[in-house]
């Protein structure tokens, strides 16, 4: 994954937040107003409802209560038992005229006719306009079949009003009113009126929706509208079809795209549990508005967003900018302190917590400086191995016993060499000849001790042990005899040194007061090396028993009688090595 800068995340940052909110916003915006409308739509369908319910019960209440007194009369009833035992229809439809009279008077274009207990039409010998002949695919066949069924099992006694199918695909009303004699409580047959529907409301509520709303009835799979276009009429019957059978409630919505544009298709039973087949009323609403509205808002909201997007770009980089000067001089300054500039400095502006952050950033760097200015002074007063270890507490404060090697080298006869010498004359030999005896031990990995007037001390092996110290030691005096032999010859006063080198376990730590530490070597090993570089000769290297034992025969030095030393109650066995000898034998 690729590393971006911190410009580069506020602003990736700012502008995937204003994208996310105005998509968020873009689709809550939309969802609400496709719910708006949705719930609009559905007031406007309930609206249709109860204006349909109410001129239904407008229309059909008087119509229906004059059905009921017509089938309530003792001498309708007479003539039709009359008419069923003469087996002349006739003789029922002429004591009809008055109270047909009153039915027609109620509806427009009525058809009326009275079915028997089988279910068989009463079909009259005379021509009359209101009679509509049984079996003519109007829609009443198995209606009346299940009516048959009803009153034979004598359960059918109430007035039924529902919708058919009537002649030339009309939708029409009808109303199925029982014909019961009172006396025997025997149902007798029915009487039926039937009547087109012509006007449902729906070209009103078209017209009060600003022509969003299109509806119509759906009955025995067909479409039956003014407003809904007839090419509509297959699809719509099929899915309400589909619903019905499906939707136990009766009620339902959905979307549909018609054209491309996306409708709401409600519907709703109106006569759940008659017998008359199921008829539902429709409602189908346009949404190309709301689609306009959506579209409208949505170029809206990402035109705010575009500006919104823009502004904070604009405003991310003058922050960043901000933020990513006072942040790249922090990491600038952080460099140059790890390359060891500890002077580097950052500019402190203003007084927000970059400005701290810069103030401590100086702070830090002031007393890194301060610490390394510490470090070099103290390894100009000790060696840089110890000034290392005791700054990274690497040096056992309490004194730790280690095997190690320790060199002494001493100026012969440095008195007389000095005598009549001026004094900076004397600390400019002393400074070149320590100078160079210096680099010699630290290039063998040895510890300077300490500096004795003429005198070096040096340790290999502590604070740290590089393997064969001792050969380390070794190889050092002699380098140092070779160094000194070559400043010999381009130098006006003529330097010769003697070396004692002693090995063995020696107690090594920081020692001295409260006020003042030095690490150093303590032990009879150093005070051995100590009395043998004042034995060595002009040239020479004196070593011990055990320094010479752990060379290994790598250098052919010569022994020498037990020497009686200061300090030691027996004469100490040594070993000579002459810088010829060591020369010659050196790996």
């Amino acid at each position: 994954m690729p590393a971006f800068s911190f410009r580069t995340k506020l602003i990736l940052a700012m502008s995937l937040t204003v994208a996310g909110v105005t998509g968020a916003t873009l689709y809550v915006t939309q969802q609400r107003v496709q719910a708006a409308y949705q719930r609009q739509f559905e007031d406007q369908f309930r609206l249709q409802l109860s204006f349909f319910s109410e001129r239904r019960v407008q229309l059909l209440g008087e119509i229906a209560k004059r059905c009921k007194n017509v089938s309530e009369s003792v001498r309708i009833i007479s003539a039709l038992e009359e008419a069923l035992m003469e087996n002349d229809p006739d003789l029922f439809y002429d004591n009809l005229d008055t109270e047909i009279a009153l039915l027609t008077e109620a509806a427009d274009n009525p058809s009326i006719t009275v079915i028997d207990p089988t279910g068989r039409a009463l079909v009259p010998g005379k021509s009359r306009p209101y009679f509509l002949p049984h079996g003519t695919g109007d829609g009443r066949d198995s209606l009346l079949e299940r009516l048959v069924k009803r009153m034979s099992e004598g359960r059918e006694r109430r007035q039924e009003i529902g919708y058919l199918t009537l002649s030339g695909g009309k939708l029409g009303e009808c109303i199925v009113t029982p014909l019961v004699n009172q006396a025997t409580d025997d149902v007798l047959g029915a009487l039926v009126m039937a009547f087109p529907l012509s006007d449902h409301g729906e070209r009103a509520m078209h017209e009060s929706s600003r022509q969003a709303l299109l509806s119509g009835i759906w009955l025995d799979g067909s479409i039956h509208s003014q407003t809904i276009p007839a090419t509509l009429h297959e699809m719509l019957a099929k899915r309400v079809a589909s619903e019905i059978k499906n939707t136990a409630s009766g009620t339902s919505a959905e979307t549909i795209r018609v054209a491309s544009v996306p409708h709401l298709l409600f519907h709703r039973v109106l006569n759940p549990g008659s017998l008359f087949p199921p008829a539902a009323q429709v409602g189908l609403y346009s949404m190309a508005e709301a689609v306009r509205e959506q579209q409208q808002l949505r170029m809206r909201i990402l035109g705010f967003g575009v500006v919104a997007l823009l502004g904070g770009l604009a405003l991310t980089l003058y922050l960043s900018h901000g933020f990513s000067r006072p942040i790249e001089a922090l990491a600038a300054g952080t460099r140059r302190i790890s390359e060891g500039d500890y002077a580097v400095r950052v500019q402190v502006r203003g007084r927000d917590e970059f400005s701290a952050l810069a103030s401590s950033f100086n702070e830090m760097a002031a007393d890194l400086a301060q610490k390394e200015r510490y470090k070099l002074l103290l390894a100009q007063v000790s060696d840089p191995q110890v000034a290392d270890a005791l700054v990274h507490g690497r040096v056992a404060l309490g004194g730790e016993v280690r095997r190690a090697s320790v060199l002494f080298c001493d100026i012969r006869g440095f008195t007389a060499l000095t005598e009549g010498m001026p004094p900076q004359e004397v600390i400019t030999m002393m400074n070149e000849h320590m100078t160079a005896m210096t680099r010699v031990v630290h290039a063998h990995h040895g510890v300077v001790d300490k500096f004795v007037g003429d005198l070096i001390m040096a340790i290999f092996g502590a604070p740290k042990s590089y393997g064969d110290d001792t050969r380390l030691a070794v190889d050092c005096a002699l380098e140092m005899l070779a160094v000194r032999r070559r400043l010999n010859e381009t130098t006006s006063r003529r330097i010769e040194m003697g070396i004692g080198v002693a090995t063995g376990e020696m107690v090594a730590g920081c020692m001295g007061s409260d006020d003042r530490l030095n690490y150093t070597v303590l032990g009879e090993r150093v005070n051995l090396a100590s009395r043998l570089c004042s034995k060595a000769g002009r040239g020479e290297l004196m070593m011990d028993e055990a320094t010479h034992a752990a060379l290994n025969g790598a250098f052919e030095a010569q022994p020498v009688e037990p020497m009686p030393l200061k300090g030691f109650s027996q004469p100490v066995p040594a070993f000579r090595l002459s810088l010829a000898e060591g020369t010659g034998s050196v790996a």
